[in-house]
């Protein structure tokens, strides 16, 4: 095995399969092939490797010897090498003969070495982490609204803010016309779009009654309508009113576990504290995260980190349209892009990522950060159990590769909020004092 740089972050390592070990590769891939390959005077299965060897040339079989001893050969030479590989190898074939065996290369790009600025000590503004009443107030409102029924009214005329139930027919120069007519149409009264632009005309109307409006016809209709008039002949079917629950202790029980609405706003109140916190928390993080990335000198970031992110990305976007019933290509259409132009938009966020996972790799490995193995069992439980509780003693298997990927996502978060403990809350008192000692 040898080991060759190429260029800044990217190398060669050449790799080889002995002379014995190919000659069993090539050996076990004509007891595979044999039986495909067809030669004159034998029957189908029986010819000799030589004969086949004669007939076809040579190399017939060394394309799927050599598939069969790559990637083993390639781990190996990999380990070896001893490099932070971060993208996927290019091989290529350097030598071959029966006499002397095969010689790979893969072309690898390494991770970055970056250096690291002072992650210690850093400073962040904290948010104001105050509920507001009204905030209380928004929250309870919105359930009331979800909690709402909507109600026939039929002892008055149609009144401002009303939905009206109509059916409608529509004629310009006494000619009906395609988008003119509905029915079962629920028209809101004073809302001012184009659509309900009929609402105005049916104020004052009684359900059961029939309206006549004069309309002009907005510019949103077909060229050889709009701006023209139109006569709608309007049956207004049914008048429609939304009713709001009352805000007392029966509201409370109906849309949550509490008796009484003081103990309801009260978990509305410790919701919206504790959402406050997370967001004060990431927040936080993003302020220190984004002051390291700007002091930092990140170079040249090889092209295979942000492709392998971007490609993270789109099987996250697969599996997530998957869900609503939908294909990336119906994605993409909807869209009116190609998949080239989704993955160059990815890119800029994509190439953020992976410097700020690189930083905070580099943070973990300086700070010597570990995961105890009880914790990553824990969370190995937490995310492939699919809810189900596990025995005592009992732990889940899964891949080594999974493993680790998994563990080293849990030293990146570990590394973040190892800056965080060591960060420090500017006050209002600090800034005024490095401002005096500025002066």
């Amino acid at each position: 095995m040898k080991v060759e740089q190429l260029e800044n972050g990217k190398f060669k390592i050449f790799f080889e399969v002995d002379a014995e070990n190919w000659g069993k590769a090539l050996n076990a891939s004509y007891n595979r092939n044999k039986g495909k390959l067809r030669v004159q005077g034998f029957r189908n299965g029986k010819a000799p490797r030589k004969v086949i060897e004669m007939y076809y040339g040579k190399e017939i079989f060394y394309e799927d010897a050599m598939n069969s001893v790559l990637e083993g050969a390639y781990l190996k030479a990999e380990k070896e090498s001893g490099l932070k590989i971060v993208s996927r190898p290019e091989f290529q074939v350097e030598q071959v003969t029966d006499e002397t065996g095969v010689v790979f290369s893969a072309s690898v790009y390494t991770k970055p070495v970056i250096e690291l600025p002072e992650y210690k000590g850093l400073r962040y503004k904290k948010a104001d982490g105050q509920v507001t009443e009204e905030e209380i107030l928004n929250e309870i409102m919105e359930e009331r609204e979800k909690n709402s029924r909507i109600i026939s009214v039929t002892d008055r005329p149609v009144m401002e803010g009303d939905t009206v139930l109509v059916d409608y027919e529509g004629t310009v120069d006494g000619k009906a016309f395609e988008e003119g007519t509905a029915n079962n149409l629920a028209v809101s009264v004073g809302s001012g779009d184009a659509i309900t632009e009929l609402g105005r005309h049916l104020i004052n109307a009684w359900p059961g009654s029939e309206v006549t409006a004069l309309v002009t016809l907005p510019d949103s209709y077909r060229a050889e309508l709009a701006g023209k008039q139109a006569v709608f002949k309007i049956n207004v079917k049914e008048i429609q009113v939304k009713e709001l629950p009352e805000l007392d202790d029966e509201f409370a029980k109906d849309v949550s576990e509490f008796d009484t609405m003081e103990e309801y706003r009260s978990s509305i109140a410790e919701k919206l504290v504790k959402a406050k916190g997370d967001t004060e928390f990431q927040e936080m993080h993003y302020q220190l995260l984004s002051q390291l990335m700007d002091a930092t000198d990140f170079g040249n970031i090889p092209d295979p980190m942000v492709d392998m992110e971007i490609d993270a990305k789109l099987v996250s976007l697969e599996e997530d349209l998957r869900t609503k019933g939908l294909t990336l290509d119906v994605y993409l259409s909807r869209l009116s892009v190609d998949i080239s132009t989704l993955r160059d938009a990815l890119r800029s966020d994509c190439e953020v990522t992976v410097k700020a996972r690189l930083l905070l790799e580099a943070i973990a490995e300086k700070e010597n950060i570990t995961i105890p193995s009880e914790e990553l069992e824990a969370e190995i439980s937490h995310l492939y159990s699919g809810g189900s509780a596990m025995l005592p003693g009992v732990k889940l298997e899964i891949s080594e590769d999974a493993r680790a990927d998994l563990e080293d996502t849990m030293r990146v978060k570990a590394a973040l909020r190892f800056i965080a403990d060591n960060a420090v809350e500017e006050s209002e008192e600090n800034t005024e004092n490095n401002e005096e000692e500025v002066l």
